[in-house]
Order: C-alpha cells, then structure tokens, then sequence
C-alpha cells in the first residue's frame, strides 16, 4: 500500500500519495490514524469506485481525494451510517459553494443531482462517494478540474471546470476550499434524529437538478417513476407519483430524467 508523501510545504492535515488504487479506499484503511478534517489526494488514481461498486474512471486532469470526518454528533441516537445518506448532500453544496468562491459566474449553472452528483451546464462536474467506518466518515469527491476527455463515450454528459471558467484554481487551492466548505457543513449537522434544517434544505433544492422531471429510479426489483419533488427532512428524495401521491426514497439508482 502506497504511503503519504509529506513536503514541507503540506498543511499537517494533507496526506499526498504519488498513487494510489482509491483515495476513499486509503483513507478507510487509515481512518483511525487520521484526524478530524484530514485529507487524502492523488493525482494518480488508477481504481476509483463509485456509487453502486462501479468504477470511477479519473484521467489526468481530475482532483480525486478523500476527507476525513468524524461522527457528526455525539448523541448515541446519531449514527454514522445515518450521517451519510445527507452527507452526500451536504457534499454536494460545499462543491457548489467553494466553486463560487472562485468564480461567482458558475453560481447558476451548478446544480446538485440526488443522491451523490454536482453538475456544471447539463453536464457531470464531480461525483461523490461517502463510506461509514468505526472511525468515522470519508468524504470522497472526484472533480474534473481540467481534463481533455478525449474520444471517451461517456465524455458527452461530462464537463470539466477549465470548459467554462477562465480561471481554474489549482489542485491545492480546490482541496483547501473544499476542506472548509466540508467542516463548516458538518459543524452544523443534522440534529440527532437525522432531519436537516430548513436552511440546508432550500439551499439544496435550489440546486436540485431533477426538480419537476419526470425521473425513473431503480430501487432493488423495482422501477419507480414520478415527478422530482426535491428532498425532505431527512435527505431522501421526493417523487410525485402518477396516483398523485408523494413518495420519499432513502436510496436508489436514477436510470433517467427527462
């Protein structure tokens, strides 16, 4: 297993690795020597993983690290693996946030897809993947900073942030921003029962993505479509179903959105 690389010019909370399989997978492994805050990059990430046990394909060009946060809430009805179906969420704004920091023109191209995506004009920015462990919690974000796709099929629904904005802050800069846009988040958790505050939820539905589409979402055997409603207290997804009524989902794939 790689180690971190330390310079003296690293901040004592980053961890960098020449390379390494998975960001999120490092930091899981060394969770309980890492402190609150900590942060694990690479420029070369060769077997990222994302939602769902797929693969997160991360060129040249894509910041991938991991930051480490500890259970949110001390309250024992708080749990971590409550924390992370919002914190994905939560993740998703401070993308958004820190990417205002640097360009305010992308404020109102940026949106946040449910569960765990932030979008830059009709096209994937970033992904995230929150992982729960006796620890704590390990934020994993990947984000097309500036990347030349190429001929990859899949580069047509994806954008990188040098497309759009004349300045791109470099990789330490992001990393920085994201940090205290992460703790800031976290420092004003959920309560314990899990509900987010009315803050953070009309800041995330203001960003929402699938909002009045029409959206299909596989949940287990089942196929479930019906209009974006956005989230609720607790982070789950609404949908207007045909009969009218509203349905809330904890978890799911979204197959399409139209």
């Amino acid at each position: 297993m790689h180690q971190a690389r330390p310079t003296l010019s690293d901040p004592d909370w980053l961890h960098e690795l020449p390379t390494c399989p998975s960001t999120n997978t490092w930091a899981m492994a060394h969770c309980a020597d890492l402190s609150h805050g900590a942060v694990v990059f690479t420029r070369y990430q060769t077997a990222g993983r994302g939602q769902w046990g797929r693969s997160w394909v991360a060129p040249a060009g894509v910041l991938t690290a991991s930051f480490v946060l500890r259970p949110l809430a001390p309250d024992p009805q708080s749990t971590a693996d409550a924390a992370a179906g919002y914190l994905s969420l939560l993740a998703g704004l401070a993308v958004i946030q820190a990417l205002e920091r640097f360009d305010r023109a992308l404020s109102p191209q940026l949106q946040i897809k449910w569960p765990n995506d932030v979008w830059l004009a009709g096209r994937k920015l970033a992904g995230i993947l929150v992982e729960t462990g006796t620890d704590g919690l390990v934020v994993g974000i990947g984000l097309n900073r500036q990347v030349d796709f190429g001929a990859a099929a899949w580069a047509e629904r994806a954008i990188s942030l040098h497309q759009v904005s004349p300045q791109v802050p470099s990789d330490r800069q992001l990393i920085t921003r994201l940090r205290s846009e992460l703790l800031d988040l976290a420092a004003v958790a959920p309560s314990p029962e899990g509900l987010l505050s009315s803050t953070w939820i009309r800041a995330i539905n203001q960003r929402d993505l699938l909002r009045d589409r029409t959206v299909t979402v596989q949940q287990g055997t089942e196929t479930i479509v019906g209009i974006g409603q956005g989230i609720d207290w607790q982070g789950g997804y609404q949908l207007r179903l045909p009969d009218g009524t509203v349905r809330s989902l904890r978890s799911g794939q979204i197959q399409s959105w139209a």
